[in-house]
């Protein structure tokens, strides 16, 4: 992708903000009753508004992003946290019950996220954010306290005293080194899992210590993580704003999610992608989310068309409206045909059918 198409994706993002804030709301409730044969109606009603396959090049590489995705395993229930380095650092620890969209796969939890590899949960998270995660880390309770000690130990403000096994920590200032670290999460209640990681958090990156190749089970860039960690030394916790849906779901409350994830973490709200799989090749969803999210894209729905005979991809725009989105998102796919849907789904602002053309 050229830098004028770069700019021109920012272009678009900045103008439909408002906007796509205002579609939120019903996000969750239209996403259950849409049906394959509306979105398949539409598709066949599109008028054609561009030829031929996009420019080459495109890769939706990452954008520079300051924010890493840190997975920590071994405790009662998986952590996944989000951490920013931005001007005002901040990190956010994921509820494990909050639903989200995998793209390829379907809905899950974040719990359920933590046990894919490492790579695919960054493209999850990303999703859930509204904006590229550059960076991911896994790591275990062990390495954790491995950190701790590194960082000379850390002193966590408890409230209340807390039984660890034989031992009463707290209550008030209670400095820990690792190994009363780790048996602080690993005694966790799972209720509580959260909220401790988040004090045990908010304590390290006070100074945060510096990580090594052998900290990591999985990541993509030691030293990226380390540094992004480091900057944001003085993070502090931003917890998510969620709803439950028939009492049995916990879903990102919207449009105060995406407002949150803008305020505190810089990610501008995104536009929405439906992602049918056209071409029947595995991995088409979550390939086609790791090139649109870096442009400002989340994919609200992600499914198999009706049918795997799609030889060319097509960029369905919901609406006169979205036709410069689409456009875009063709860009960073690199192909692909932009139409206009004369029927709307109402779910998502465009729709992309991948074909055979698609490699994953």
């Amino acid at each position: 992708m050229s830098p004028g198409d770069g700019e021109r994706v920012e272009g678009t993002r900045a103008a439909r903000s408002q906007r796509a804030r205002r579609r939120r709301t019903g996000e969750i409730a239209a996403a259950a009753v849409l049906t394959v044969g509306g979105i398949w109606y539409a598709a066949t009603q599109a008028a054609d508004v561009s030829q031929g396959p996009g420019p080459s090049g495109a890769t939706g590489a990452a954008p520079g992003s300051q924010l890493i995705v840190l997975t920590v395993t071994g405790a009662p229930v998986p952590i996944v946290s989000v951490v920013s380095a931005g001007a005002e650092p901040a990190f956010t620890v994921l509820p494990p019950d909050l639903q989200l969209v995998v793209p390829g796969q379907g809905e899950a939890t974040v719990g359920d996220v933590a046990t894919l590899p490492a790579d695919s949960s960054r493209v999850a998270v990303s999703n859930l954010m509204g904006g590229w995660i550059a960076h991911y880390a896994e790591l275990d309770l062990g390495a954790l306290g491995t950190l701790v000690d590194r960082a000379g130990g850390i002193t966590v403000p408890l409230p209340d005293a807390v039984a660890v096994g034989a031992d009463v920590l707290g209550p008030g200032e209670t400095p820990m080194d690792g190994p009363a670290a780790v048996d602080f999460l690993f005694t966790s209640p799972p209720g509580r899992v959260t909220g401790r990681f988040a004090q045990v958090w908010t304590a390290l990156l006070g100074q945060p210590p510096v990580v090594r190749e052998g900290d990591l089970s999985a990541t993509d860039d030691v030293a990226a993580v380390s540094r992004t960690l480091q900057r944001a030394q003085g993070a502090k916790v931003a917890f998510v704003p969620t709803s439950r849906v028939e009492e049995r779901l916990t879903v990102p409350a919207q449009p105060e999610f995406d407002r949150w994830a803008e305020d505190r973490f810089g990610v501008p709200p995104p536009l929405r992608v439906i992602v049918e799989n056209g071409s029947g090749a595995p991995g088409v969803g979550e390939a086609v989310a790791a090139q649109l999210l870096p442009g400002g894209f989340r994919v609200v729905l992600s499914r198999n068309a009706e049918s795997f005979d799609h030889d060319r991809t097509d960029v369905i725009a919901e609406g006169q409206e979205f036709v410069e989105a689409a456009k875009a998102a063709r860009r960073l796919l690199g192909l692909g045909k932009v139409a206009v849907s004369q029927v709307p789904s109402g779910v998502g602002d465009i729709t992309v059918i991948v074909g055979k053309d698609f490699e994953a």
